[in-house]
């Protein structure tokens, strides 16, 4: 099964959106309540695609497999007050739950690292839910650590946790 990675453009929008609501509804079934889950749907994402590609300081890069859309990230530069120029940020990564642990993740972190390293980045951090083992698990295998740091987030009217893991590239 071969895996290529292409820009997402304006065209592939609503199989992302698609996509990015079915893999959220997966990975945070059971570590967000139902209700902020039921909050999403297609139309949102859109939404949202629509204004990701519309900001110029969002890498957005799609996997296709088997001529299908198997995956994306968005990477740029970090959002974080506490920044550096030197600091990227994986802002986020989403497998289609058809294509999960087919080594689609580690191609398009792999990418990652690579673009980021090539723009000057020489560190990359991401922000991961507290809870979410594996994804910490996937990240740790990528050479991501923890860096206690969290934050307090609303969505929706309910409160999130999420946690802060960094790499050297």
């Amino acid at each position: 099964m071969k895996t290529q990675l292409k820009k997402i453009e304006p065209i592939d929008i609503k199989e992302v959106a698609n996509l990015h609501l079915r893999s959220w509804l997966l990975a945070y079934k059971a570590l967000l309540p139902k209700a902020m889950l039921d909050h999403l749907t297609v139309e949102k994402k859109i939404q949202s695609w629509e204004s990701i590609l519309d900001n110029n300081q969002i890498h957005a890069i799609a996997s296709v497999t088997e001529g299908k859309i198997s995956g994306f990230v968005c990477f740029g530069m970090s959002r974080d007050s506490d920044k550096n120029r030197e600091e990227g940020e994986l802002i986020a990564i989403y497998i289609d739950p058809l294509f999960l642990r087919q080594g689609i993740g580690s191609i398009l972190i792999d990418h990652v690292k690579h673009e980021m390293r090539s723009l000057g980045y020489r560190s990359i951090s991401l922000w991961v839910l507290k809870g979410n083992i594996s994804a910490k698990l996937f990240y740790h295998q990528h050479g991501f650590n923890c860096v206690h740091t969290s934050r307090e987030l609303t969505f929706w009217g309910h409160e999130i946790s999420e946690f802060r893991m960094k790499v050297t590239i």
